[in-house]
């Protein structure tokens, strides 16, 4: 079966029980964590699929991952990914349960590149503006890259938006290398 359908379907049955016992927000929390870590580690998703580790030392690998303390929800679940043998679907699963909590309250993912740190008031005219546009709330998460000099670069909704003077100097440089194309 397709690893998107199948992940797709596992993470709206877990929303659905997310929903039921009123934890949905806790899951988030602990998904998120969990998906830092898989894409941080790649070590982690090697020692998921390793047939030598036993059910109990993947569990627990997902439990300190996840953010110990746990939910019981998210115990349950990861235990029945084990016994499935869906350990590498995790990476799938987790944005899949993501996507599906962020739609449902209506919460938009914004990563914001900066070459410095923003100061709170920026960061706040940032989120009213982008909150008021979009009519969502705002999951704001930024980073500082240096090599952008000055400028920043935001990406939402499959958008991407490049205010950076990194790239506008490379244009500059790229119209004086070949003047033919300015």
């Amino acid at each position: 079966m397709d690893m998107g359908i199948l992940s797709a379907r596992y993470a709206k049955a877990l929303f659905a029980q997310a929903q039921e016992e009123g934890c949905e927000k806790e899951l988030y929390h602990h998904f998120q964590r969990l998906a830092i870590q898989l894409r941080q580690e790649p070590a982690l998703q090697m020692a998921l699929s390793n047939p030598v580790l036993s059910t109990k030392q993947k569990l627990r690998l997902l439990l300190i991952a996840g953010g110990e303390p746990v939910g019981d929800l998210y115990r349950r679940f990861m235990e029945v990914v084990i016994a499935h043998h869906r350990e590498a679907l995790l990476p799938f699963l987790v944005q899949s349960y993501l996507m599906r909590y962020r739609k449902a309250q209506r919460l938009m993912r914004v990563e914001m590149e900066s070459a410095t740190p923003l100061n709170a008031a920026t960061r706040r005219r940032l989120i009213e503006q982008l909150t008021a546009t979009s009519g969502n709330q705002i999951e704001l998460h930024e980073q500082v890259n240096p090599e952008l000099i000055g400028g920043f670069r935001l990406r939402m909704e499959g958008k991407r938006i490049d205010a950076s003077f990194a790239r506008q100097l490379a244009e500059i440089r790229e119209q004086w290398l070949n003047p033919s194309h300015a």
